[in-house]
């Protein structure tokens, strides 16, 4: 890799470059291509002329330290080449620079066992999206410019190989390599990074071997759970880490090569330099086995410790339960004295509670007594109350009506008087505006003199005004009649300058126009000169290519590419069939786990089903005794049946606690159970022969649906269900009446029926499905056992199909390293080829166009250099015509400053004499308006004056008529009738009073009387709930007592 893509030259434009094809596989990838090398030196032309921007370069120093470090990596069982890897480097926008070095970012060599094929990131620092990276050779380079993401690949490989260091990866946390997000995109929320490796041929270490690709994953969470996977099987961080121990593969091993890694390796101490070469030397895996072997041996002698420990433990607590047991078998003793007194004393409480019940009940009587009378003398002042109230309401419309006529009374009184104090205030209003109409007559003939005054004097300044705006008029006129002549002097003046400055510019335009020819021709020139030297150089530096190496190369490719297409029609073969294996084998792996996800699913409800047939059995309150007499391992009446599907609720309503009966055939355990009878309900059979009772005449007997598993179980099946008979829904009257007095009927839902009622079935939820369960269970053991049969088979077929597939695999990997080696001879001869046969087209094509562009020159030199003579002539000619413009342009420019004052002159006179006519016309308009509005005012002051006059005589005759005795003497006679209507008043409110007094007392009895029945309902209310409390309390105790299972009668004549 010495040398690669090394630029000749500083120019924007690549034209050469060196390089050793063998390194690189014989093809540059450009822009997502490949283009083939025709020699060790070519020309741009042959990579499509790409800008020096586009191509890698790099010193021929960085090959060889490579080269050094790959040298370093072989070891024993390498299949690495010098140079395999992956490069990369950042490159200049501005082209590549000779004398400037290029950043290394890092390397990463092949394994010894697997090579690189894939890199997928999705979330990884600037990878927010999922991309891929394709290593498809020995040697693959990724470039690009500063920032663009080329280090984050090698900080991506040493993070998925277990990197735990945040600054190894170039930052502060390990979080800091999951996307943070930017303007313009959302942070994520994990990063994930997968290495795909080639392992066809099975060189991995452990399980892995037997995979032909391995894919190595890491996926971190922001909550900072990291998570490995190898083939998407989730792995422990030390699992990876072996797969690559003694590879030089890992994240700090010598396969990743960064920055200054290199002279680290020269300047390292012997004992870091050994470490690099035990991992180049294959001796880390071994030393990594040993330490883990010996961590192993020491924790067995520490557990070995530790059992000893354990044994005399065991020995220490096994003399403490001993004396457990005694002090158990003393609480038992007591524990069942205690329950005979508790049964003693729930039996006296129950006695007491019913005493206080009957207690209580009479006491309720007596207070019910006392509560009726109390409502009878309530309901007597009740209607007292309503007889006061009745005629309470009648002096209250009395009094209503009597003070109503006072209030008409007051009302005349008021109205009378009200009209009195109007005629006084109408007599003084009347006075005072007679006097007021007096003062304004007298004021209005004073304004109407002064207002004669005014409009003499403004009458002589209106004669005045108009003289002077006569005059002002007349000036004006004069001065207008001036301006249009000075103003088109002046537009002429104007015209003649802008004429004169546009032809000044063009002049100077045609003048720069002419300068800007003679520099291009003077720098066209220069550039053919200097073209045509290169050219002639270039010319004199064609060298021809030998035909006779072209032949020779011709007839080793047509022998080659007869022997790969041979050699690739036996490679298609054999992976085809290696593909039909796989395919076997996946169908096969298949297979077998959806046989192991059915096989864990039944074994999950085995297990689940035993479980709630086994809780049916526990019994915290007749366990102590089962295990007493030591019935716990007999079997129970339900797990020697069998019974037909859908009849399981009416043989669990027909047997109820029948079916948990235990087998007691010896004698002797009989008779001791019932020495010591149990806490609780337990049902026994006893074997026997089957016997065959009566049945009745139609009806199929529920027996026959139920299967004894044991032959000394069907005499008793047949014994307790001889008197039930199976029928389907709800049997008709008819049957029922025609049934003995014994036989029952059951349906499906476990509903009984005999000749005198209906007994509906209400599962018990300790019973409830006991045998059909039970039947579950048998079915799915029969069903697991097939499966497994399934599973065994599917397993021969699996290790047999990876038998086969192992054999394709070996085969496989030969023809590919013999076809490898057929098509890297072929491409490589096919490469001289093409690059003798470009050579020779491009000596040809260059010559030519050598010539033809030295006579283009030649002439385009003749074309300049006459145009340079023509356009110095006339810059001179245009400079001359530039110069007389200026002298004419300043001649006129001085008459139009003159004629521009004069009209400035004239404008201001104008304007003076406009506003003197304006100041005139404001002045006589103002006196026309004032003698307008003073005559307005004078016609309104004598109408004012003529309405006073007549308002004034209007107010003297209502003076005159206004008279106030009438209402007088009407006063009088109100003031009498008042006084009478409030002695009325006073009477009705006497005998109001003496009612509402009379009410009070009837109302404050009945309070009393009311107060006196609340104790009274509630010394009810308190006595009914005592007696309540009271017989609770007897039923509790009585429960109590039923469930304890004490004989009352026994326990009643001990208290005796």
């Amino acid at each position: 890799m010495e040398g690669a893509l090394v630029a000749e030259g500083p120019d924007v434009e690549l034209e050469a470059f060196q390089l050793n094809a063998l390194s690189v596989g014989n093809v540059v990838e450009i822009e997502g291509g490949e283009v083939g090398l025709p020699g060790p030196r070519a020309k741009a032309g042959e990579l499509r002329n790409l800008h020096a921007d586009q191509i890698v370069a790099a010193r021929a120093w960085i090959g060889k330290a490579l080269q050094r470090l790959a040298r370093l990596g072989r070891h024993s069982g390498s299949g690495c080449e010098e140079g395999d890897g992956i490069i990369c480097a950042p490159f200049s926008r501005r082209g590549i620079r000779p004398a400037a070095g290029f950043l290394l970012s890092g390397f990463v060599a092949c394994s010894a066992s697997v090579r690189l094929t894939q890199i997928k990131l999705a979330g990884f620092k600037s990878f927010v999206d999922p991309a891929s990276v394709n290593v498809p050779g020995q040697l693959v380079g990724v470039v690009g410019p500063n920032g663009c993401g080329k280090s984050n690949i090698i900080d991506a490989v040493r993070w998925v190989l277990g990197e735990s260091r945040a600054s190894a990866l170039r930052g502060d946390s390990m979080q800091d390599v999951i996307f943070n997000g930017s303007s313009l995109r959302k942070p994520v929320a994990r990063a994930g990074v997968e290495l795909f490796f080639d392992n066809s041929l099975g060189r991995a270490a452990g399980q892995w071997s037997q995979y032909a690709e391995i894919s190595v994953k890491r996926v971190l969470q922001r909550d900072g759970e990291s998570s490995y996977f190898i083939n998407n099987t989730h792995v422990r961080r030390r699992d990876v880490q072996d797969i690559f121990l003694g590879t030089g593969l890992g994240p700090r091993a010598y396969a990743i090569i960064e920055q200054g890694m290199i002279s680290r390796i020269i300047e390292a101490k012997p004992e870091e330099l050994r470490v690099f070469l035990e991992e180049a030397a294959g001796v880390s895996k071994y030393k990594e086995r040993r330490r883990e072997t010996e961590h192993r041996l020491a924790d067995t002698r520490e557990n070995l410790a530790r059992v000893g420990d354990i044994c005399r433990e065991l020995g220490v607590q096994i003399e403490r339960l001993e004396k457990q047991a005694e002090v158990a078998r003393r609480y038992n003793e007591l524990s069942a004295e205690r329950a005979q007194k508790q049964n003693l004393l729930w039996l006296l409480r129950r006695n007491e509670a019913d005493a206080e019940a009957q207690r209580h009940a009479r006491d309720i009587e007596r207070a019910a007594t006392d509560l009726e009378a109390e409502m009878a003398r309530l309901r007597e002042i009740e209607r007292e109350l309503e007889q006061a109230r009745s005629d309470h309401f009648a002096s209250g419309d009395a009094l209503g009506a009597a003070q109503g006529e006072l209030y008409g009374a007051n009302a005349d009184v008021s109205r009378v008087e009200t009209e009195i104090r109007f005629v006084a205030e109408t007599r003084q209003r009347l006075e005072a505006q007679l006097a007021q109409l007096q003062a304004q007559r007298d004021t209005g003939q004073q304004n109407d003199a002064e207002l004669r005054d005014a409009t003499r004097s403004w009458q002589a300044k209106l004669e005045q005004s108009r003289e002077s705006l006569e005059l002002s008029r007349t000036k004006l006129a004069e001065e207008q009649a001036k301006l249009p002549k000075m103003e088109q002097a002046f537009r002429l003046l104007q015209g003649r300058i802008a004429g004169e400055r546009e032809r000044i510019a063009q002049a100077e335009q045609a003048f720069q126009v002419e300068q800007a020819h003679l520099a291009h021709a003077g720098k066209t020139l220069q550039g053919l000169e200097s073209r045509e030297e290169r050219l002639l150089a270039e010319r004199a530096e064609l060298v021809a290519p030998d035909s006779r190496l072209r032949a020779n190369l011709e007839q080793e490719l047509s022998q080659s590419s007869a022997e790969l297409s041979r050699q690739e029609v036996l490679l298609a073969q054999v992976e085809k069939a290696r593909t039909t294996v796989e395919q076997q084998r996946q169908a096969a792996t298949d297979g077998l786990q959806t046989l192991e996800r059915e096989l864990s699913a039944l074994e999950g409800r085995l297990l689940t089903l035993q479980k709630i047939q086994n809780q049916v059995e526990e019994n915290g309150r007749i366990q102590t005794w089962i295990d007493r007499h030591e019935l716990a391992s007999r079997s129970r009446l339900w797990q020697k049946i069998r019974v037909e599907a859908g009849w399981e609720a009416a043989v669990e309503s027909a047997l109820r606690d029948r079916l948990h009966a235990m087998e007691m055939s010896d004698p002797e355990l009989l008779q001791r159970l019932l020495d010591d009878p149990p806490p609780a309900k337990v049902s026994a059979f006893i074997p026997g022969p089957d016997a065959k009772p009566e049945r009745e005449r139609g009806l199929k007997p529920l027996a026959e649906y139920v299967v004894a598993l044991e032959p000394a179980v069907s005499g008793v099946i047949a014994a307790w269900l001889a008197p039930y008979y199976a029928v389907e829904g709800v049997p008709r009257l008819m049957t029922r009446m025609e049934l003995s007095p014994r036989a029952v009927l059951v349906n499906r839902e476990g509903h009984q029926f005999n000749r005198f009622g209906v007994s509906f079935h209400a599962p018990d939820p300790a019973d409830t499905g006991i045998l059909a369960r039970q039947r579950e269970i048998e079915a799915l053991r029969t069903d697991a056992r097939q499966r497994q049969d399934g599973i065994d088979k599917k397993r021969e077929d699996l290790s047999r199909l990876e038998r086969s597939l192992a054999e394709h695999d070996e085969g496989l990997a030969k023809l590919r390293v013999a076809g490898a080696a057929l098509k890297q001879h072929h491409h490589e001869r096919q490469l001289e080829s093409l690059k003798l046969t470009q050579g020779q087209e491009r000596y040809e094509e260059r010559g030519g166009q050598i010539e033809g562009e030295l006579r283009e020159i030649a002439a385009q030199k003749a074309q300049e250099e006459a145009a340079q003579t023509a356009a110095e002539a006339r810059l001179e000619r245009h400079q001359h015509e530039i110069d007389d413009l200026y002298r004419k342009l300043e001649l006129t420019q001085r008459e139009h400053d003159a004629g521009e004052r004069s009209l400035e002159a004239q404008r201001n006179v104008l304007l003076q004499s406009e506003r003197e006519v304006q100041e005139a016309g404001y002045k006589e308009k103002e006196c026309t308006s004032k003698i307008i509005d003073i005559d307005r005012s004078s016609q309104v002051l004598l109408e004012h004056i003529k309405g006073a006059a007549q308002s004034a005589d209007q107010l003297q005759a209502e003076l005159a008529a206004i008279n106030d005795q009438a209402l007088r003497t009407q006063l009088q006679q109100g003031l009498a009738a008042r006084v009478a209507r409030e002695q009325a008043l006073a009477g009705a409110r006497n005998r109001q009073e003496e009612i509402g007094n009379r009410l009070r007392s009837a109302e404050e009895a009945r309070l009393a009387s009311e107060q006196k029945l609340q104790p009274l309902r509630d010394r009810i209310a308190e006595l009914r709930l005592k007696e309540q409390a009271a017989r609770i309390s007897s039923d509790q105790f009585a429960q109590q007592l039923r469930e304890a299972g004490a004989d009352q009668a026994v326990f009643a004549g001990a208290m005796k």
